[in-house]
């Protein structure tokens, strides 16, 4: 895998967080690294990534995305997107950030589908920055 060229702007990234203010403030914190999309709900972000969608380097998404009338509870919504991540694009680094109680059965599952860094809120910027530039190294295992 090559370098990635963050100074080019060719990276492009996805954030799916449900509450505007966090949403505006991850996707200002990733724009050093480049192009940053924000989705506030899994329904949106699950559309752009459908086989044939958009491409992304590294996607971070809040585990806690609300639930919609007839829909999975709010864990479930953030790991619908991780699924449709892997799905269309099995190489995709994934940040998963979540508030609340992390179990080990829950870290678990989140490996299981691929998950690469979990972030508990509150974080900062350098480790949200850091997180998604680790996973984005070539040599990241």
């Amino acid at each position: 895998m090559e370098a990635l060229d963050f100074a080019s702007g060719k990276v492009r990234l996805l954030v799916v967080e449900d509450d505007p203010i966090q949403r505006a403030l991850m996707r200002e914190d990733l724009t050093s690294l480049g192009q940053v999309d924000a989705m506030g709900d899994s329904e949106s972000a699950i559309a752009r990534l459908v086989p044939g969608g958009a491409s992304y380097a590294a996607v971070v998404v809040d585990l806690g995305l609300p639930a919609g009338p007839g829909q999975a509870a709010e864990q479930e919504q953030g790991l619908r997107v991780v699924t449709a991540v892997r799905h269309g694009q099995t190489t995709t680094p994934v940040v998963v950030v979540c508030s609340g109680n992390m179990t080990d059965a829950l870290r678990a599952k989140l490996r299981t589908v691929g998950v690469g860094s979990v972030l508990m809120k509150p974080f900062s910027t350098r480790d949200l920055v850091g997180a998604v530039t680790r996973l984005l190294q070539p040599d990241h295992s």
